[in-house]
């Protein structure tokens, strides 16, 4: 086994606990949600029972020669299938000088929600490390349920041919909805004892009184909780009239039960 394989191999065991700023401290990694369409999709949608592949994308890379990451997913709402270095469509960003490749993914051994990827250049020559944006790999996922769910990356490592790490490269997630995002003015959900309403720029959760554990918020595409909901007599309340345009989703809590609901705020 050359140098180039056991460093890709120890990189890979090794837990990364320091942070290190170098040469690519500045390259982004994005989860695309739509792989065969140019730009990257940080939503996607897939219905229950059905199958959905993301890439792992690099932006800004300076001559790397590999990389380490954890992908991390809710094992709830998605079932891993498969992951692989990318296709003709996608091709992986470390062959774009006709290097050769070792592609390496499997489930995290002490936790089943992150799967661990990691990909090396196998020969010395750094004539072959890679500079530019691309693909590192191709994950598809099975939809377990049609609730929304995220996906997002942490522990990357990214090394360039001079063995400098980085380890602090900003990542971003990304949303998969149900297969059909029905959202208008005026839209009313029913679900059992739930029922909720977008009317006029504003959420309504209506709960019963009876029902004391119930929480929601509003979460931006990212994550991000932009706003939690107001609890009344009947109802729990957010206004959305300064909102900017775009995908928002309503997660309700109630005791152990989570549910989301992905919505459009249009202007």
């Amino acid at each position: 086994m050359n140098d180039s394989i056991m460093r890709m191999f120890f990189g890979i065991t090794v837990a990364v606990v320091l942070v290190h700023a170098g040469p690519n401290r500045n390259a982004e990694l994005f989860i695309d949600c739509a792989p065969k369409t140019a730009g990257i999709d940080s939503v996607g949608t897939c219905s229950k029972d059905s199958a959905v592949t993301i890439a792992i994308v690099l932006n800004g890379a300076h001559k790397v020669y590999d990389y380490q990451l954890f992908l991390v997913y809710d094992t709830a709402q998605l079932k891993f299938v498969s992951a692989n270095k990318g296709n003709e469509t996608c091709p992986n960003l470390l062959e774009a000088n006709g290097g050769s490749i070792i592609f390496n993914s499997q489930k995290s051994i002490n936790d089943s929600t992150r799967i661990r990827i990691g990909n090396s250049l196998i020969s010395d020559d750094t004539a072959q490390c890679v500079s530019g944006s691309g693909c590192l790999a191709l994950v598809t996922f099975k939809k377990r349920t049609i609730d929304t769910t995220r996906i997002s990356l942490t522990k990357v490592l990214v090394e360039d041919c001079s063995s400098i790490a980085d380890t602090s490269c900003p990542t971003h997630s990304a949303a998969i909805t149900p297969a059909t995002i029905a959202v208008r003015w005026n839209y009313v959900v029913r679900s059992q004892e739930k029922r909720w309403e977008y009317n006029h720029d504003q959420i309504k959760v209506y709960v019963s009184s009876a029902n004391v554990n119930c929480q929601a918020s509003i979460l931006d595409i990212t994550g991000r909780t932009t706003q939690r909901l107001n609890r009344t007599h009947e109802y729990m309340v957010a206004e959305m009239a300064s909102a900017s345009p775009g995908m928002y989703i309503l997660s309700i809590v109630q005791d152990a039960h989570h549910t989301t609901y992905p919505f459009i705020v249009k202007k």
